[in-house]
């Protein structure tokens, strides 16, 4: 019996252990949930500026193409517009200047680019007469109308250049600004893919941490019980030796308090042979009992094995225990 104790003390007592080690994994599953948790809400933030990041690098790049579409469109309307002067300089006005025995050259380019010259009013009124006529046909006043287109043209074509040369490293800035903020996106993008990412691990971790939690705390739930088993087991069993020992020391008290033996027989010879022989042979029955409760006591003081125990009181305690308190009440 002692040692269905033993063995119910160390089941109790490996529930309580298993029990306390639930409590500290419990206690960790929390704060690794926790810093899951922070984990996550700081890898969402970091998601949602990335995102601004982002919007804010398209507005840029939109901002940076409009003014390059704007100042582009100048600096290349500037440079078509040249070539064109220069063109007209070095091919019209120079067949209609130094003319080749015609009269019959187009004089249409020259006559729209005139119009865009700082020339007089009476120069570009006389320009269209001037420049029908062959070159060997025209007079003084033609001669200087000519030299007048010449120089308007010149002019023209000095300015344009000035205009390009000033005009080219803001085009390229412009051009690099455009480049630079393209460059800005792409960036954004990547790192808002990055935070995405690592907000999608970080839900991840946060999921796997409160299944692990929920998982301690099913335990300790399912522990309780178990630990609670193992409590009344180990009070069960020591009742039960209370109860084996209390009846056993209460049995060998009886049998210490038993009135001697010489005041037994002398009361027995007063009374019937009949009677006598009865409560002797009660008295031995008495004495067996006795003797075997004795035994009892030892063996439990000794520790001896449960199922010996439990045969002798089974086989042997209720029906003499019965004829021993008869045999009291008669004698």
């Amino acid at each position: 019996m002692k040692a269905e104790i033993a063995d119910a003390e160390e089941q109790l007592s490996n529930r309580t252990a298993d029990a306390s080690k639930l409590e500290e994994d419990a206690k960790t599953a929390e704060a690794a949930l926790k810093e899951a948790n922070e984990a996550a809400a700081a890898k969402k933030l970091a998601l949602a500026q990335a995102a601004r990041v982002v919007i804010e690098s398209k507005a840029n790049f939109a901002q940076k193409e409009k003014e390059q579409q704007a100042g582009n469109a100048a600096y290349a309307a500037a440079v078509a517009e040249k070539e064109e002067v220069e063109t007209a300089l070095a091919h019209d006005f120079r067949l209609l200047r130094d003319g080749d025995g015609e009269a019959s050259h187009d004089t249409s380019k020259l006559l729209s680019l005139s119009a865009r010259l700082s020339l007089d009013e009476s120069l570009l009124t006389a320009l269209p007469s001037v420049l029908a006529k062959k070159a060997t046909e025209r007079g003084s006043f033609d001669a200087m109308v000519v030299a007048q287109l010449e120089e308007g043209l010149m002019n023209k074509v000095a300015k344009l250049k000035e205009i390009v040369i000033t005009g080219a490293p803001a085009a390229a800035a412009r051009d690099a600004a455009v480049e630079e903020a393209q460059r800005a996106i792409d960036a954004a993008k990547d790192s808002q893919q990055a935070a995405a990412d690592e907000l999608k691990a970080a839900n991840d971790s946060q999921q796997k941490r409160a299944e692990d939690a929920e998982a301690v705390k099913a335990a300790i739930g399912a522990q309780g019980p178990a630990v609670k088993a193992a409590a009344e087991l180990k009070m069960e069993k020591e009742e039960q030796l209370q109860s084996f020992a209390d009846w056993n020391i209460a049995c060998f008290e009886t049998l210490r308090d038993r009135e001697t033996l010489a005041i037994k027989k002398a009361a027995r010879a007063t009374v019937a042979p009949e009677v006598e022989a009865e409560v002797m042979e009660k008295e031995e029955q008495l004495q067996s009992f006795a003797d075997w409760n004795v035994a009892c006591f030892e063996t439990l003081r000794d520790r001896e094995t449960l199922a010996l125990k439990k045969a002798a009181r089974a086989t042997v305690a209720p029906e003499v225990e019965a004829e021993v308190e008869a045999a009291e009440a008669g004698a």
